[in-house]
């Protein structure tokens, strides 16, 4: 009997070191399965938001592509580490690469999945989103005050194609909580024709009417037929703190302009807010437009010199420099940008060029039998026609 006990606590003592670890292995796999669907999330969203803002999204590594990847993953910091955003942004192992390339694919030719396809004629049934509730108010003195939309696809007549929608978001108030709101689920389709989409807003969200923006496009590269839908939420309460940050104003676009005229400027950033204020140097601009919490339009005014000037942004009591950011030329002329950015799908673009968007991240492993972490990626193609 002795023996028999003795036998049943070794064949326990064997068995339970090979059970932890298979947990161990699923909780490992479970965790990069969950961040491997989280950064093709990010990469979709960003040509997603490079086929909406074809004018100014721009490639390289300072791109307003890369921008916006930052924006989104690592709340607004140029690149990691960052104590903001998601845990992807708290070391230096996330890289972003947006990269233009030619080729000449007809503009006929058969779309693998995922991609998306810029200016191509659409065989999708056309469809539109219903937004609700239309119209919200949130208190920043309460804890944890968040409002949840529902986002509804309504199917239309024509085409062929069932739409499978990828949605978006933009003009979504400052510092909620986590940092970004997030789609569930984040693609809707005619079986599947509703998401949802929570915000949570935090005592230092601004005091304001904000807009918020509601987008998507399908496999086709169609968009909403009613176009964006707006929902207006409202925030009360209190002034946030005023927390001045050097980063707080990070691209513009174009970078230059002639002396005589009037050029609307394209700055990104984050934690704008209406009023915003612009200067190139010590000039104040022609007019400033605020367009969201990330970005601002402000216009040179005529009588700006021949020079080079630094862009400052004052907004909430901050002021931020992005400096030697505008050079200003007596006669039209093109001026090399300092981030090698060029043109992603906007006028100008000749031929057919594929935009390659990219984000790889090394995961670190709990369990580093065969490696210390483990690399994930994404890529994602916008065709332009």
């Amino acid at each position: 009997m002795r023996f028999q006990k003795a036998q049943a606590t070794m064949e326990m003592a064997l068995i339970l070191p090979f059970v932890a670890g298979l947990m161990a292995l699923a909780i490992q796999g479970g965790l990069i399965l969950s961040d491997n669907i989280s950064i093709s999330h990010y990469a979709y969203d960003a040509a997603l938001w490079s086929q909406a803002n074809k004018s100014t999204a721009t490639t390289g590594s300072s791109g307003t592509i890369a921008k916006h990847i930052y924006q989104e993953m690592c709340g607004g910091s140029l690149a990691p580490p960052s104590s903001t955003g998601t845990r992807f942004c708290n070391g230096n192992s996330l890289n972003v690469q947006v990269t233009s390339r030619a080729t000449n694919m007809a503009a006929s030719r058969t779309s693998p999945p995922h991609e998306m396809v810029a200016g191509v004629s659409t065989n999708c049934i056309p469809w539109t989103l219903n937004i609700s509730p239309s119209v919200t108010t949130l208190d920043n003195t309460l804890t944890n005050q968040t409002t949840t939309y529902t986002i509804t696809l309504v199917l239309g007549s024509g085409g062929s194609l069932s739409p499978i929608v990828n949605l978006s978001v933009g003009n979504y108030p400052n510092a909620i909580s986590p940092g970004y709101p997030l789609f569930n689920p984040t693609t809707i389709s005619a079986s599947s024709t509703t998401s949802t989409l929570p915000i949570t807003i935090t005592s230092q969200t601004t005091p304001q009417v904000w807009p918020v923006e509601f987008l998507g496009t399908d496999q086709c590269g169609a968009s909403s037929s009613n176009g964006p839908q707006t929902s207006l939420l409202t925030i009360t309460g209190n002034a946030p703190t005023t927390v001045c940050s050097s980063s707080e104003v990070n691209f513009s676009t174009p970078n230059n302009s002639v002396a005589g005229t009037s050029k609307p400027i394209d700055i990104t950033g984050n934690g704008f807010t209406n009023p915003s204020t612009v200067s190139f140097g010590s000039t104040p601009a022609a007019s400033v437009s605020f367009i969201d919490s990330t970005h601002l339009n402000a216009a040179t005014p005529v009588g700006l010199g021949v020079g080079t000037y630094n862009i400052i942004v004052t907004t909430a009591g901050c002021t931020s420099t992005l400096p030697n950011a505008l050079v200003v030329t007596s006669v039209a002329t093109s001026v090399p940008s300092a981030s090698s950015t060029i043109n992603a799908c906007g006028p100008g673009s000749a031929g057919n060029y594929q935009v390659v968007i990219q984000i790889s991240w090394s995961e670190p492993l709990f369990i580093p039998w065969f490696s210390d972490a483990v690399t994930l990626n994404s890529t994602q193609v916008v065709f332009c026609q």
